[in-house]
């Protein structure tokens, strides 16, 4: 929970999601995605030791790691990230699966 310049923030955790439509929960109620589930159920938790537990959804159907996203993380998914989650198995597999992935967790962990 750390600011850009390594200084503690307003006790606030962000969990985004990233990924193709399996990701986004497509075919499900918002409710039942992956990250809204993990809101649900983690926002109490973290709660308790008073921090704020945030979960956003940025998966979106047909969408690959890269190079659009992986090239524009900051822009996509913003700078406050504390976990990003990765799930692109649907549409990053073949050829291109290892320069995809390859460009992904290189940018992501920047």
């Amino acid at each position: 929970l750390l600011d850009t310049s390594g200084n503690r923030t307003a006790n606030t955790f962000t969990w985004s999601t990233a990924g193709n439509s399996i990701a986004a929960g497509h075919g499900n109620l918002f409710s039942q995605s992956y990250t809204a589930a993990l809101t649900l159920t983690l926002q109490p938790i973290f709660s308790t030791l008073g921090i704020k537990f945030v979960g956003k959804n940025y998966a979106m159907s047909g969408m690959t790691s890269a190079p659009q996203l992986a090239l524009c993380m900051e822009q996509v998914y913003g700078s406050d990230v504390d976990v990003l989650s990765w799930e692109f198995g649907l549409t990053d597999a073949g050829a291109m699966s290892a320069f995809r992935a390859y460009q992904w967790f290189s940018r992501a962990q920047l």
